[in-house]
C-alpha cells in the first residue's frame, strides 16, 4: 500500500480540501464530507469521529492553523476600524480636559481665554473636540460626551454589573424545582 500524496504544504489533497473548507466556514462534519465524499454514506457519528481525528493530525492542524491565522490577519487589514481603534478614541474623548485646549489668564482685573489652535494639538485631544464656534460671546469648543465615553468603557472593562432581582409569586423567595430522576 502506497503512501497517499503530499502537497507542497505537507498534507494531502484532500486534507488540503478538508482545511479549506473548514475556512470557508463550514462544520467539521460538511468540509470532512466535502474532502471525503465516501463518507456521505457514512453514519453522521463516524464522520464526526474521524474529522476530529484529522483535524488533531499536527501537519492538518498546523497547516489549518497557518492559514487561519493568515486570514484573521487579512480581515483585520481590511477591517476599516478596529477594536482598538475604537477604544482608543472613546479613552481620548474620556481622558480629555478644556485645559487641553484653553488656558484661562488673568491680566490685571481682566480675565482672558485663550485657545490653542487646533494645529497645535496633537490628534488624540483633536479628536475630543465635538465642535468648534464662533458666537457673539467668542469662541465656543464643545467636547463629545465625557461621560458616555467613560460609561462605555467601563462597560467594555466590565467595571459595572446590572444585578436583577428575580422573586416568585406575590415577591415570595423562588422556587426550583430539580428533578434528579432525569
Amino acid at each position: 500500500m502506497g503512501s497517499k500524496p503530499k502537497s507542497s504544504n505537507g498534507v494531502t489533497d484532500k486534507q488540503e480540501k478538508f482545511i479549506q473548507e473548514l475556512l470557508k466556514g463550514k462544520s467539521q462534519r460538511e468540509a470532512y464530507k466535502t474532502a471525503y465524499p465516501t463518507s456521505l454514506k457514512w453514519k453522521e457519528s463516524a464522520v464526526d469521529t474521524q474529522a476530529s481525528i484529522l483535524l488533531s493530525n499536527s501537519r492538518v492542524l498546523e497547516r489549518y492553523t497557518k492559514l487561519h491565522e493568515r486570514l484573521i490577519k487579512e480581515a483585520e487589514d481590511d477591517c476599516i476600524i478596529t477594536a482598538k481603534q475604537v477604544l482608543q478614541e472613546l479613552a481620548n474623548i474620556a481622558m480629555a480636559n478644556g485645559s487641553d485646549y484653553s488656558q484661562v489668564v488673568q491680566a490685571g482685573n481682566e480675565v482672558e481665554i485663550s485657545f490653542t489652535p487646533t494645529d497645535k494639538l496633537d490628534a488624540s485631544k483633536r479628536s475630543a473636540i465635538a465642535s468648534i464656534k464662533s458666537t457673539q460671546s467668542g469662541i465656543e469648543v464643545k467636547q463629545h460626551d465625557k461621560v458616555k465615553a467613560l460609561e462605555l468603557l467601563g462597560k467594555h472593562l466590565k467595571l459595572f454589573t446590572d444585578v436583577a432581582e428575580v422573586s416568585g409569586k406575590d415577591g415570595e423567595p423562588l422556587k426550583i424545582l430539580i428533578d434528579y430522576n432525569d
